[in-house]
């Protein structure tokens, strides 16, 4: 889809390779958000991570990841369309109370948690490290908290892979990563109770006048305590995940089923697993077994080779765009490149919102969620369950 399809309503931000606006698409009057990125000025590890971005984006959906809906190459630039998320990032929210000397309330502390713990718990079940959780790296849409910026994410083969190669921002850095030492998912919790702490003290558990002395400090483990205004349990939780011990800190699944988030499930029915997985049904209604038969691997998302080819250099990025050479090979493409970048997402995503909306009201009944059925059985199970629960309610 060009980028004549989209209105342009402003420009929201810049970074080193492009920019990021605020755009309405013409055909559904919605608002997203749009990437610009400019390949042929980036280094090719650059490209790589963009790629990978994109990779992962096109493969997960979740309410708490940030929603993508398609890539599109012009003019040189690679643009990428995702949610927009007006309500800025937690960056934003922190540096608000820091200014004016208020602590950001435990139930709103809760319930981020309990949304940015979902999706990373989606990301993990897909194999992926995100390696760069961060203030900035959580944006918000209508109250609802999406994890974003895969760019530096990495792909495991299998859940007990371990990686090596120190990527992140200093301040969420992992013991294991600032030893250069094998780490696995579990340093993505590490990121995120730095995270968690941030929100409570909004300050940094470890500080220091320079990279090493902040190396120095994280190694040592001594941080300030989360503050008594705080619950037991809240204070608890983030240290359990700051523990300097990978084999001591809890992964994503431990934390979701520990006492301090399930005594809150009745606080936050609609941020826990249970219900994203109970939407299911609903997809089952909606006839949507695409989205239940997806595969789970990232690897099985594909990226087309000539979209390959643009982002390794061999269109496009690598050579002078003035040149007569460069034009030629961009015409000749220009209509292929169009056919071949990830399929459009509006409509599944559309599909997706709706399922959400359902399960909400569903929840909101009670009569109507006892014949939800538990998803404990596989899918056929579910299936039956649901046209059951159909042919009953039409008898009805």
């Amino acid at each position: 889809m060009p980028k004549a399809d989209f209105k342009i309503e402003r420009f929201l931000g810049k970074g080193s390779y492009g920019s990021v606006s605020l755009v309405t698409r013409l055909s559904d009057s919605k608002q997203y958000a749009l990437k610009e990125i400019n390949v042929s000025h980036m280094a090719q590890r650059d490209r790589s991570d963009q790629l990978n971005e994109i990779r992962i984006l096109a493969s997960i959906y979740h309410p708490n990841v940030l929603g993508y809906y398609e890539c599109f190459i012009e003019n040189g630039k690679l643009c990428i369309v995702t949610d927009f998320c007006g309500q800025g990032d937690l960056e934003k929210l922190i540096n608000q109370h820091t200014k004016s000397k208020t602590k950001i309330p435990e139930a709103l502390i809760w319930n981020i948690i309990m949304q940015t713990l979902n999706g990373l718990q989606a990301i993990h079940k897909q194999f992926i490290l995100h390696r760069d959780i961060k203030s900035q790296n959580i944006l918000i849409q209508n109250d609802t908290y999406k994890i974003a910026d895969f760019g530096v994410s990495k792909v495991q083969h299998k859940a007990n892979d371990l990686a090596r190669t120190a990527i992140g921002t200093p301040f969420y850095l992992s013991p294991e990563m600032w030893k250069q030492e094998q780490y696995s998912q579990k340093t993505d919790v590490y990121s995120l109770g730095c995270l968690f702490y941030e929100l409570c003290m909004l300050k940094h558990p470890y500080t220091g006048r320079d990279v090493k002395e902040l190396q120095r400090n994280v190694l040592r483990g001594i941080y300030q305590p989360v503050h008594t205004f705080y619950s037991q349990d809240l204070r608890d939780l983030i240290t359990s995940m700051l523990s300097a011990s990978s084999l001591r800190r809890p992964n994503v699944n431990q934390i979701i089923h520990s006492a301090a988030i399930q005594s809150r499930k009745e606080i936050y029915p609609a941020l826990f697993e249970e219900t994203i997985l109970a939407g299911q049904n609903t997809a089952l209604e909606f006839g949507m077994t695409s989205i239940l038969e997806a595969p789970k691997m990232i690897q099985t998302i594909k990226i087309n080779p000539m979209l390959n080819r643009i982002m390794n250099g061999q269109i496009g990025g690598g050579a002078n765009p003035k040149s007569k050479a460069y034009q030629q090979i961009e015409s000749e493409n220009a209509a292929k490149v169009v056919g071949v970048l990830p399929e459009l997402q509006y409509d599944k995503r559309q599909k997706w919102d709706q399922m959400a909306q359902i399960q909400i009201q569903k929840q909101q009944r009670p009569a109507s969620n006892q014949r939800i059925p538990q998803l404990l059985g596989n899918y056929s199970d579910l299936r039956r369950n649901i046209q059951s629960g159909l042919r009953a309610r039409q008898v009805e």
